[in-house]
């Protein structure tokens, strides 16, 4: 995993009009000098991971990577991270299959989406959040 691939990731959950400013990697915060600064829903949180690298041949090089992200996505109400649910997955998944990334230099397969468990309701903080976890994965090999 690269910055390149998570900067591909953070720009695709960007595109989706309500998150254009409100995605973070790993940090959810504003860039500000108050650091109490609180960010209210909608917004998205990416956490990158490598994932295990393979290889092809028993002698060849460990070249294919599977980088992989987990992503909450937090809205006001239970409507909307549904809504954004679905806006996000259409930037990584059309009409059933998933996208390709275009990354100079690598030949990637297509994007993979799951969302392994319900949408979640954290009242522990506050105010109060709503939010689905998603992972984002691929593989790729050097071109």
């Amino acid at each position: 995993m690269s910055r390149i691939h998570t900067a591909d990731v953070k720009a695709r959950i960007e595109a989706v009009s309500l998150l254009a400013s409100k995605t973070f990697v790993v940090l959810v915060k504003y860039p500000a000098p108050n650091e109490q600064t609180i960010v209210k829903a909608p917004y998205a949180a990416i956490y990158p991971a490598n994932g295990t690298n393979t290889q092809a041949r028993l002698t060849g090089p460990k070249l294919t990577q599977h980088p992989s992200w987990t992503v909450h996505i937090v809205g006001a109400t239970v409507d909307m991270t549904t809504r954004l649910i679905e806006d996000v997955e259409a930037q990584f998944i059309l009409g059933g299959f998933g996208i390709r990334p275009d990354i100079a230099g690598e030949n990637p397969g297509r994007y993979e989406w799951s969302q392994p468990i319900p949408i979640q309701y954290d009242s522990d903080v506050s105010p109060p959040l709503i939010y689905a976890v998603v992972e984002i994965d691929f593989y790729t090999e050097p071109a």
